[in-house]
C-alpha cells in the first residue's frame, strides 16, 4: 500500500512541488541579504578608507576589561567612561567583533580603535590595526549615539535638541 492509505502522509507531502520551490528560493535570498549586509557592514568600499577628506574629527579609544564585567573607556591614557556589566550591548558586540579579527591576525589591544566623525553625519568605528571598519549608521541612530557619546558625553533623548543631534548623527 502506498503511505497515503496507510496514514503516514505529512502536510507538507500535499504541497505541490512547485510550492516546495518558491519556499526554498525565498529563503535563500533573504539568507544573501542578510549575509550582503553584513559583508557590506565590516567590509566598506576601499574609498571609505583611503579617501580620508571627508573626515571631521578622529578619536582614538582603548578599551579595556574593568572590574565586575565593566569596560573602561580610555583616550590618551586618560578613562573618559565606563560601560558597565549588562549595558552597552551594541558597543560590546562591536568590539567583540573588531577584537575577534584582531586575534586572528595575532595582534593585542595596544593599538586603539578609532571613532571617526565624516561630513555629512556619517559615522564610522574603525581599527587601524586590522584595518576593519564599520559604518555604525547603517545600525541606526540610536547605535551611532552609543559611541559617540563615549566621546561627547550623554545626550537628554529626551530633549529636542537631543533627538536632533540623534536623527542628524551629530550627537
Amino acid at each position: 500500500m502506498g503511505r497515503f492509505m496507510e496514514g503516514e502522509m505529512k502536510e507538507s507531502d500535499n504541497l505541490p512541488l512547485i510550492d516546495q520551490r518558491f519556499i526554498s528560493l525565498g529563503v535563500s535570498m533573504i539568507v544573501a541579504s542578510l549575509l550582503a549586509a553584513v559583508w557590506g557592514v565590516f567590509n566598506p568600499t576601499p574609498s571609505l578608507l583611503s579617501d580620508r577628506s571627508g573626515v571631521e574629527e578622529v578619536h582614538a579609544l582603548r578599551f579595556e576589561d574593568g572590574a565586575n564585567g565593566s569596560v573602561v573607556v580610555l583616550r590618551e591614557g586618560e578613562q573618559i567612561a565606563i560601560i558597565e556589566s549588562g549595558e552597552g550591548a551594541f558597543v560590546r558586540g562591536s568590539l567583540r567583533a573588531l577584537v575577534r579579527q584582531r586575534r586572528l591576525h595575532g595582534l593585542g589591544s595596544e593599538q586603539p580603535f578609532h571613532v571617526v566623525r565624516w561630513r555629512g553625519g556619517r559615522v564610522t568605528l574603525e581599527d587601524p590595526a586590522t584595518g576593519q571598519a564599520m559604518v555604525l549608521n547603517a545600525f541606526g541612530p540610536s547605535q551611532v549615539l552609543s559611541f559617540t557619546r563615549l566621546v561627547d558625553g550623554p545626550i537628554d533623548l529626551r530633549s529636542s535638541e537631543g533627538m536632533r543631534l540623534a536623527r542628524n548623527g551629530e550627537a
